[in-house]
């Protein structure tokens, strides 16, 4: 992974290689060997008490050994509140074998208060039935920090799935409410 700024521009990227080679005559079911990749990439500027930004993420898929690149469950659509957290993408946990993209912004506008949005979209990879299925993410989600220790946070999404083979599941909304507390 890199990361940096430069002037009011930032950046953070990773990129994760995994390859296997399996003797298929030894594999309890003929498993083949595979090589799979992902790339996250996030590009922002930092401009007083906005910080817009555009971020990229791709797996990929070996369709023949029908092994994905999975995101991993801390990999949460890049703050999404849908994709990623309530369902996964991609055939797999969070999101994999996936390309997913979008831009967001942070908006402070006091030491207190605080604002999110983002508008991500996804699409499959593989070569299966999960190849054209897209899916389209809206985050929403402000906080208040009451005192040092309390916040009061407000939220939502709203994620819809368009899928390639099959009857496309309703669209998915989220609202939500919370305090935290700090000790």
């Amino acid at each position: 992974g890199l990361d940096g700024m430069f002037g009011i521009v930032g950046f953070e990227s990773e990129f994760q290689y995994t390859s296997a080679s399996l003797d298929e005559s030894v594999t309890p079911n003929g498993e083949d060997s595979y090589s799979i990749f992902g790339f996250y990439a996030d590009v922002y500027a930092k401009l007083d008490a906005v910080k817009p930004g555009v971020f990229f993420a791709y797996g990929s898929v070996d369709d023949d050994a029908g092994v994905q690149f999975n995101f991993g469950d801390d990999f949460d659509g890049h703050g999404a509140e849908m994709i990623g957290n309530e369902f996964a993408f991609g055939g797999i946990d969070a999101i994999g074998g996936a390309t997913y993209f979008g831009v967001y912004a942070d908006f402070a506008a006091s030491d207190a208060l605080s604002f999110f949005g983002q508008i991500g979209y996804a699409t499959g990879n593989s070569d299966s039935t999960i190849e054209d299925d897209t899916c389209l993410d809206v985050s929403l989600r402000g906080a208040y920090k009451v005192t040092d220790a309390v916040t009061y946070a407000v939220g939502g999404g709203y994620a819809t799935v368009d899928r390639d083979q099959g009857d496309d599941p309703d669209p998915g909304y989220k609202l939500y409410h919370k305090l935290t507390i700090a000790f």
